[in-house]
Order: C-alpha cells, then structure tokens, then sequence
C-alpha cells in the first residue's frame, strides 16, 4: 500500500480554530501603564534623585542661587510623597528632612554652606538606595527607619527642625 506524498502513515492533523500568531509590539518605554506601584515608585525616585543633584550642584556653584532652593524643595516634597504611598517610611524621614532643610534655607533661618551641601549629597546618596532597591532598604533599614535621618539630626545646621523632630520620634515610636 502507498502512502500519499507529504502524509504520515496512520496519523491525522487537525487543526481547529486556527488564529494566526499575535503580533507582539516592542513595549513604548513612556508607557508607566503596565508598572507596579514600587516600579512607579522607582521612575519617580530616579526623577526627583536627578533633580536633587543637580540643584545641589547648582547650590554649590552658586551658593545664593535662591530659585534653585524652591526646585530642591519640590523634588524633596515629591520624593515624600512617592515613598509615602509605598510605606518607604525611612525615605520619607529623609526626604522631610530634606525638605524642611530646603524650607529653612528659602526663609532665610540657615545658610547652605558646603559642609551643609555635603549632608545633602549623603541624604540623596541614601535616598538613591531607598528609591532603587525598595525590598533591600527596607530590610536594612527594618525597624530603624529613624536612624536612616540621623546624618541630618546630628548635624548643628538641622537640629531643632520642629517638623522633622517630630517626625522622627514618630518613627521611634510606631515600631
């Protein structure tokens, strides 16, 4: 018996509503839609992060650059925010420090030298690790989020901020 050109003997192929392949289209790297909250997280930590040296930068050039305290403030606030809404509490002490510092030096209460702009840097430096390895800083830091402010605290320039005192004992406190 000859089998038919092409064919398998004594097999059959079937195939029932076929659908052709689907088209995958390369992802659009503006597109945040498909993100979880910590990647979200971490876009919006890598963008203040990039604001925040660069303002200090520019603080350090021009140490009276009084508009750049008023960007360096929002990108603080910002990264505040973010962290809040993840529970990233130490980068939220730190960020408020930040913030109040960046608050202060607007009203004229202290002047950012270079010593003071190099606490900064440490606290940017800090908020890099927090904003990029959310699960990894937060075992670090676990239980100790007050300690993560503390370059901020013990510095003469930052002592004595109202809110972020009491930010900080709150933080001793919950845990």
């Amino acid at each position: 018996m000859e089998r038919p050109e092409g064919r398998l003997s004594g097999r059959r192929i079937v195939i029932l509503n076929h659908q052709p392949e689907p088209v995958l289209k390369t992802p659009d790297p503006d597109d945040l839609s498909n993100l979880s909250m910590l990647e979200l997280f971490q876009v919006e930590a890598d963008s203040q992060i990039a604001v925040l040296i660069g303002g200090l930068l520019q603080l350090e050039r021009e140490p009276d650059a009084r508009p750049q305290l008023e960007v360096l403030m929002r990108a603080a606030h910002s990264f505040k925010g973010a962290a809040r809404i993840v529970n990233q509490d130490a980068a939220v002490v730190v960020a408020h420090a930040m913030e109040d510092c960046f608050v202060a030096a607007q009203l004229g209460r202290i002047k950012l030298r270079q010593d003071e702009i190099d606490v900064l840097f440490q606290g940017v430096d800090l908020l890099h690790v927090l904003g990029m390895k959310p699960m990894d800083a937060m075992n670090f830091v676990h239980g100790k989020s007050h300690e993560a402010a503390l370059p901020f605290r013990d510095h003469e320039t930052f002592a004595g901020f109202e809110g972020f005192e009491a930010e900080v004992n709150a933080q001793k406190f919950s845990q």
